[in-house]
């Protein structure tokens, strides 16, 4: 796949994860070429949808709409509403055509976006700050032509609200168009975006700090869902909203490494919540049947893994977590616990000695996560295993009663030296150990699991891993720009 497809199915990643109904009628409001129409209108890359009737309408093209009295399931409109000068009443004429229990499904840039307090310009006039004003000076002359502008949330609800629509609103992070995690307004996560998070830009050369590194203080303060960069609004007359409170997208990935993770929530309590692991394309089932080898074998070697099991996305879950047959998704229960990074954070905060004793315990499950090929020498290499799990790091395990409890384990290598993972796992708290810790260094870590040696190994084999992940070469070009 070369860098433009590429780019188009990132872009595809806002809305491939939704669960439409098949058989329905939708209306596209944008271009023939964008990548949501193309997503909508594919039947043989995107399994998950099918059989939906799609038409596509440009924007200025919503006040003939409105005598057609056409109606349809689904309305669908991601950034194309904000070049009209009057949105609000685009907004109220679509609103009028969903059926009964349509959607309409809306996506804005938001003007108050972290992004444009760093440097970022607007993607419509250009300048900085524009947006931040409201556009005091961008068409403050008559002779300026009208190209488009960014929306706070509240002005948004209001315009939802007038119109008579229940609205479930999401966060979208870092953009519509590049679109890594999306959070539904009255949900905390426990991510961390400073990891999880890979900002992208209008205009990069502007930018002269890098917003996911205050995400987590922002969230803290209440303020993420204020300042996200953009928003996604669900809108119905009747309710009938998602279950969805998260969604970590892949996208850009090799189609079998390429998944959303959706956390749902059955509302009668915590307990009901369910982790939704879905394959973006036909080639991540059999990635699915791999992580369930995968947490099999860590088992057998005493590393404790999240319960799994293959089920539909259609079937009707209940609290117990059973679903269908067809294995179309991996589901898991939640776990409402702290990651293993996190725990590790506010433990080297407290006391530096029990952080450190703490990741020897880490670091020893990851020696031991599988038979030894070739046993700890002093050359440096470390001990070898028969299969290496290159994710076994804090960020995907939890700290539950005591102990680790590992998810998202997608990769098996053999022959894999020990010591690549313990590199992975450490270099993944270099922040908390530059920031908390006084006596503790990096370099003092890695001398005491054994890594300095062959230090420039791992950097290395640590590097070509993510490259090859994210296809970071072929997409060179691209991220120079937004990055």
């Amino acid at each position: 796949m070369d860098m433009n497809a590429n780019i188009k199915e990132i872009q595809k990643g806002i809305l491939k994860w939704y669960p439409f109904k098949e058989g329905s009628r939708c209306l596209y409001v944008g271009g023939e070429a964008d990548a949501v129409f193309e997503m909508l209108c594919d039947k043989s890359d995107n399994y998950l949808i099918r059989e939906l009737d799609v038409v596509c309408r440009r924007p200025e093209e919503i006040t003939a709409l409105k005598e057609s009295g056409e109606r349809y399931d689904y309305i669908i409109a991601i950034e194309s509403l904000e070049i009209l000068q009057d949105v609000s009443s685009a907004i109220q004429t679509l609103s009028g055509m969903i059926n009964q229990n349509g959607h309409l499904i809306l996506g804005f840039n938001n003007r108050f976006g972290t992004r444009y307090f760093f440097g970022d310009r607007d993607p419509y006039t250009r300048n900085i700050f524009d947006g931040i004003e409201d556009y005091r000076r961008a068409y403050s002359k008559k002779e300026d032509a009208f190209v488009g502008r960014c929306y706070d949330k509240q002005t948004l609800m209001d315009i939802l609200d007038a119109c008579g629509l229940r609205h479930q609103n999401y966060s979208v992070f870092p953009d519509l168009k590049n679109t890594q995690i999306i959070l539904r307004d009255d949900y905390e996560s426990n991510e961390d975006f400073a990891i999880r998070v890979l900002s992208t830009y209008n205009h990069a050369d502007t930018v002269f700090l890098e917003e996911e590194y205050i995400y987590n203080s922002l969230q803290k303060n209440h303020m993420l869902h204020s300042m996200a960069n953009a928003f996604l609004f669900d809108c119905t007359f009747d309710g009938g909203g998602l279950d969805v409170l998260q969604v970590t997208s892949s996208m850009g990935r090799a189609k079998d490494d390429a998944f959303f993770t959706l956390i749902h929530d059955y509302q009668t309590s915590s307990k009901c919540r369910i982790v939704e692991k879905l394959p973006a394309y036909h080639e991540g089932i059999k990635k699915l049947n791999n992580m369930l080898e995968i947490a099999k074998d860590l088992e057998a070697y005493g590393i404790s893994t999240v319960e799994m099991s293959l089920g539909n996305r259609k079937s009707k879950k209940d609290p117990d977590g059973r679903c269908g047959d067809t294995p179309q998704s991996l589901f898991m229960p939640f776990i409402n616990a702290p990651t293993a990074q996190a725990y590790l954070k506010e433990l080297a905060q407290k006391d530096e000695e029990a952080f450190v004793k703490k990741l020897d315990e880490f670091v020893n499950l990851v020696n031991n996560s599988s038979k030894h090929m070739k046993e700890d020498s002093d050359d440096g290499e470390g001990i070898i295993l028969e299969k290496g799990h290159p994710d076994l790091v804090p960020l995907n395990a939890f700290y539950v009663d005591g102990k680790f409890l590992f998810f998202d384990q997608e990769f098996s290598i053999s022959d894999y030296p020990a010591n690549m993972m313990v590199y992975r796992a450490v270099i993944l708290l270099v922040a908390v150990v530059n920031s908390i810790c006084e006596k503790y260094s990096m370099d003092s870590l890695f001398q005491r699991y054994g890594l300095q040696k062959k230090l420039t190994k791992w950097q290395q084999m640590d590097g070509e891993f993510i490259r090859n992940l994210r296809k970071e070469k072929e997409m060179a070009p691209y991220f120079s720009k937004v990055r």
